[in-house]
């Protein structure tokens, strides 16, 4: 799937109103989400909880780069790099000011975690594939299959 089939998919999506986070979703009446809302949540999601994540991407981000392995965001499976670009190149034309960089760094904390771990990439690359067309498809390495199966036989 290319980058302007899922932009076209997005638009759809957007168009329905699909997951629209202005929604009052907890029947309060409260809007949560959003931006420019004036109630209590926004307050504390705008003023406490955005920047204590914020610290938290960016010091996940500098400790895996930092102090676990220089080269964890760089990627030699294609999948990875597919989905690298995929995300960062929709950042880029969807995101503006300071949250393109913390976006970016997310991308990278996500896809280092796949890379890494290969229990968690075959999970992260099934998930993919239920959004994705039945012709488009990330395959699973023999490894992941095999990993895959391991863990149904556990469940």
């Amino acid at each position: 799937m290319d980058l302007n089939t899922i932009k076209k998919e997005t638009t759809y999506i957007s168009s329905q109103n699909v997951g629209n986070v202005d929604e009052d979703v907890d029947g309060s009446g409260n809007e949560i989400g959003g931006e420019g809302g004036s109630s209590i949540k926004n307050t504390i999601l705008k003023h406490t909880i955005r920047p204590m994540i914020s610290i938290a991407i960016n010091k996940i981000h500098s400790g895996l780069k930092g102090k676990y392995d220089k080269d964890i965001f760089v990627y030699s499976d294609p999948r990875l790099l597919f989905l690298d670009k995929l995300g960062k190149d929709f950042i880029k034309e969807n995101v503006s000011g300071s949250n393109i960089n913390l976006l970016n760094k997310t991308v990278d904390i996500c896809l280092g975690i796949l890379k890494e771990d290969v229990y968690y990439r075959v999970r992260g690359l099934l998930l993919l594939n239920m959004f994705m067309e039945e012709n488009v498809r990330f395959v699973l390495t023999d490894k992941e299959k095999e990993l895959e199966k391991e863990v149904e036989k556990r469940n």
